[in-house]
């Protein structure tokens, strides 16, 4: 357990430098959004689809979630505690992704300056600007 504190506690310090030196709204990548302490990453419906159809194509294991969803995000740090975090995410992550298949929508992670759930994943409906 204590092993999971400080994962934990190390990803919120590494976040917090992260999202401390997030540039300017107007020089981010598109799809990346941040603000305060906080950044959230929108998949376009095109590549969730071509992550979900890669994903089930193999053991769906957490380096599988992390290779294919954490290592696209632009901003590096919030990439690399997404696939940190991706050991004890990964479900959530694939039940999210099967989510946004369903309706036709977008995968989302989100990353926080939080000790507890710094990293979460959701999904967008097709009709959100952010899910283009």
């Amino acid at each position: 357990m204590s092993h999971l504190l400080s994962t934990r506690v190390a990803v919120v310090i590494i976040l917090a430098s992260a999202l401390l030196s997030v540039p300017a709204q107007a020089a981010q990548p598109s799809g990346l959004r941040c603000s305060g302490l906080s950044c959230q990453y929108s998949f376009t419906r095109a590549r969730t689809a071509s992550i979900h159809a890669r994903l089930a194509s193999t053991d769906r294991t957490t380096q599988a979630v992390a290779q294919l969803i954490c290592v696209r995000i632009p901003h590096k740090l919030v990439a690399a505690l997404c696939a940190l975090s991706a050991a004890y995410l990964h479900d959530q992550a694939r039940e999210h992704l099967d989510e946004a298949m369903a309706r036709d929508g977008c995968l989302v992670v989100r990353a926080r300056l939080s000790l507890r759930k710094a990293i979460t994943f959701g999904s967008l409906p097709p009709r959100d600007p952010k899910c283009a």
